[in-house]
């Protein structure tokens, strides 16, 4: 699936210290199935990526951008990207792909506006409609992911690309034992 492949990707990078900060729908490339090869997926442009901090990595203490700039694409930055904070971790990531998740099954983003400013406001708020609302079929657990996934706090989010999509595959068994068409 899309969630486990860019999780894997994250999780990948996530071990080496690496932040990417700015997931969003034009850094995930997908290979299309082709000679019997599955679906793939690329993350890209690692551009803006930061290397965490001691506190964080062991080793690792230098970022490839200042700190406090903003930097990203509004509608996937998480809440502390969008506040300038110097504690963008791997959770900040997980965010940003929560949004795509978001908007790949709902179809808008969870966060909009006009504005960088409207975007970020909302980002901060962290109110947007349950995705079960904008598209029927979705099982309501899917909800409960998503609370979790864009949640303001980052220590309420999930705390690793594995933790989310062991949540997520959840969601999948949970769907396809009650024996109706996936909506994943």
């Amino acid at each position: 699936t899309l969630v486990q492949q860019v999780a894997g990707a994250l999780e990948s990078a996530h071990e080496r210290g690496v932040v990417h900060r700015d997931i969003k729908p034009h850094n995930v490339f997908i290979l299309e199935e082709s000679q019997g090869y599955p679906l793939f997926v690329k993350v890209l442009d690692f551009g803006i990526a930061k290397m965490l901090g001691d506190s964080q990595v062991p080793g690792g203490s230098h970022t490839l951008t200042e700190t406090g700039t903003i930097i990203g694409s509004p509608p996937y930055m998480s809440p502390e990207q969008i506040e300038g904070s110097r504690h963008v971790d791997l959770r900040s990531d997980l965010w940003s792909l929560g949004v795509i998740v978001y908007e790949s099954l709902t179809g808008q983003a969870p966060f909009r506006g006009g504005s960088f400013v409207a975007v970020g406001a909302a980002v901060l708020k962290g109110h947007y409609l349950p995705a079960t609302e904008l598209r029927s079929g979705l099982p309501r657990a899917i909800d409960d992911w998503f609370a979790k996934a864009l949640s303001v706090d980052p220590d309420s989010r999930f705390q690793s690309a594995r933790e989310m999509v062991a949540a997520f595959q959840a969601l999948e068994r949970r769907e396809e034992s009650d024996a109706q068409p996936s909506a994943f």
